[in-house]
């Protein structure tokens, strides 16, 4: 009859904007390794954000503690889960980043979480800016009991950033088209991966800095007890970066500097 493959393709057409309508805007990842004594907060910090369009994978390293229960019994609100045996936290970033569907990629760690209103936000700052590699914002640092230590967070500038990690990485917006461009993370990092990766486009990387926190950090990770950061942030400069040994030098001088005074103020 005239007109019926008109209306088929009309009809295709509004099935097809339906489903980018209702596709989650951002992906959020979660790499645990028995944390069950902090991962309900983080959960119930996404939970009360479900109205919001994004998607929940979690990578498990193979807890034995009661993590994996807490996941399965949050199970109606996550789109991806595996538990097994990794190299670390970038393995498992890089595992669930394989299995994301949204156009934007976010992580976390087990017992940080968003303010009120931050998934909001960080999309704005996306519609607006749409050819961003990475979406900053601020951080305030706490301690396990909620307690605020201190903000951190400024503009991305390429001469300051290339020399130590002046953004923050918590819950910030990965493009995912970023990834298919500049690779996955390098697992040979045990730390100072995400930092690693974001020097991989030297100065051409685009990003959009929001100049108010969005996330609630703990402190005493493992790049907050391990010395090792600042080793491994050094290689990510002399081989990715590509910086003069002798900056490179002055840097770890500098960044051995900062942690020490940082282990002296959380251990106060």
């Amino acid at each position: 009859m005239p007109g019926m493959g008109f209306q088929w393709c009309r009809t295709v057409q509004i099935e097809m904007n339906n489903m980018i309508e209702n596709r989650p805007i951002v992906s959020i990842i979660i790499a645990t390794y028995n944390a069950a004594a902090l991962l309900p907060k983080t959960l119930a910090s996404l939970r009360s954000m479900a109205a919001f369009p994004f998607e929940l994978l979690i990578a498990d390293g193979g807890s034995t503690d009661e993590t994996v229960s807490i996941i399965e019994q949050n199970k109606d609100m996550i789109a991806w889960f595996k538990t097994e045996p990794d190299k670390g936290v970038y393995d498992a970033w890089n595992k669930a980043l394989q299995h994301t569907t949204s156009p934007w990629i976010a992580f976390l760690g087990a017992g940080d979480t968003y303010m009120p209103e931050a998934l909001e936000k960080y999309a704005a700052a996306a519609r607006l800016n749409p050819d961003a590699d990475y979406i900053a914002a601020d951080q305030w640092q706490v301690l396990p009991d909620g307690k605020k230590l201190r903000r951190k967070g400024a503009p991305w500038v390429w001469s300051a950033f290339k020399n130590r990690m002046t953004i923050t990485h918590v819950g910030n917006w990965h493009a995912k088209k970023a990834f298919e461009q500049y690779g996955d993370f390098d697992t040979s990092y045990t730390i100072a991966g995400d930092y690693e990766w974001l020097l991989r486009a030297k100065d051409k990387l685009k990003v959009v800095y929001i100049p108010i926190p969005l996330v609630n950090m703990v402190v005493g990770g493992i790049s907050d007890r391990n010395w090792s950061v600042v080793d491994e942030t050094m290689r990510a400069q002399l081989h990715t970066a590509q910086l003069p040994k002798v900056l490179v030098c002055k840097n770890w001088i500098i960044a051995a500097m900062r942690k020490q005074i940082s282990r002296w103020v959380y251990q106060r």
